[in-house]
């Protein structure tokens, strides 16, 4: 007989829903004075610590666990979630994430750049009159971003003439920018077989990219086996490429994650202690507090049933504490 663990309300696993949680705009989003100011937030969260930068840089605002107030009914919720804790993306500072907003060329080069771990090699590099000179039509906030982005091969010189810092980004540009992150060797096999049914929107230069991003689990076609390659890609949508190319490919926070089936659960002071296994039959022991939060199907839940095979995915904080846990496989109790 399995041993079963209930978890009644997970009155030490998730003690208040209402915590806090670590947000930040996304590069390029304006702080509400727009001049680097302390930004004031709802007057609960006050005795927080604040980091406010320049205008166009991200403005954190630490040590808060709490959900986007405009994802909870959104198809991405989970993978939202899962992206700002590993740090991809941020909210703004009344704690919306627009899930629906378009994401811009700049948004999108700085964003593979986080999934990189290149954001603060960015942040300090010392640009050159010779390379300003290049990026004119980059905002300033942005220049340090996008030259990084050049040396590592994200983007291309020769395509900044045409390269537009504030247009919405096109699925088959994202899937490009992405697909240049991989390995010189990172190659598949059938690139040169269509995948999908409308490979004649997609242009020539794109179209081993985005087979290569759908081989690599990274995007999905649409139900009719479309691509839609001028489509805009949405916030939400990339939250979820952005996790899927750092799981299957880059694998950046790897080191802050731990997934396999749950062996053994015992209470400790503020939480639990959770044994985990992975696939080659490794243990790892993942403490969890009062700030955790737990997902099963894309759902935010506070009563589950947890039993020693239930499959889980957690991420870690720099302590190595449970800031999200993922159900794999289990139903939560009525």
């Amino acid at each position: 007989m399995k041993k079963r663990v209930v978890i009644a309300v997970l009155s030490l696993f998730l003690l208040s829903l209402g915590g806090t949680m670590a947000l930040a705009n996304d590069a390029g989003e304006k702080t509400n004075n727009g001049k680097g100011k302390v930004v004031q937030v709802k007057k609960e969260f006050t005795k927080a610590k604040r980091e406010v930068k320049a205008k166009g840089c991200s403005v954190q605002v630490r040590n808060m666990v709490r959900e986007f107030i405009d994802v909870q009914e959104d198809w991405a919720r989970e993978e939202v979630m899962a992206a700002t804790v590993k740090g991809f993306v941020y909210g703004y500072e009344d704690f919306s994430f627009k899930p629906n907003a378009p994401v811009t060329n700049m948004e999108t080069i700085v964003l593979i750049l986080r999934a990189q771990g290149l954001e603060e090699t960015a942040k300090n590099y010392s640009i050159s009159d010779e390379q300003k000179a290049l990026l004119k039509k980059i905002p300033d906030w942005g220049k340090n971003y996008i030259v990084v982005a050049l040396e590592n091969g994200i983007l291309k010189q020769e395509e900044l003439k045409t390269f537009n810092p504030q247009q919405g980004a096109k699925r088959c540009e994202v899937c490009m920018y992405m697909a240049r992150t991989l390995e010189a060797d990172a190659t598949a096999e059938n690139l040169d077989e269509e995948i999908f049914t409308d490979e004649e929107q997609i242009p020539q230069v794109n179209r081993k990219e985005a087979r290569l991003m759908w081989i690599n689990d990274i995007i999905k076609g649409y139900p009719d086996g479309s691509f839609s390659p001028m489509r805009v890609v949405k916030r939400n949508e990339i939250a979820v490429m952005l996790n899927k190319l750092d799981e299957n490919c880059l694998q950046s926070s790897a080191s802050s994650t731990v997934s396999g089936a749950i062996k053994e659960i015992r209470a400790i002071e503020g939480g639990y202690a959770i044994t985990v296994e992975n696939e080659e039959g490794e243990t790892t022991v993942v403490n969890t507090n009062a700030q955790t939060k737990l997902y099963y199907e894309g759902k935010l839940v506070t009563n589950i049933d947890l039993n020693n095979s239930t499959n889980v995915k957690i991420l870690l904080d720099q302590d190595k504490e449970a800031v999200l846990l993922r159900i794999i496989n289990n139903s939560p109790s009525e």
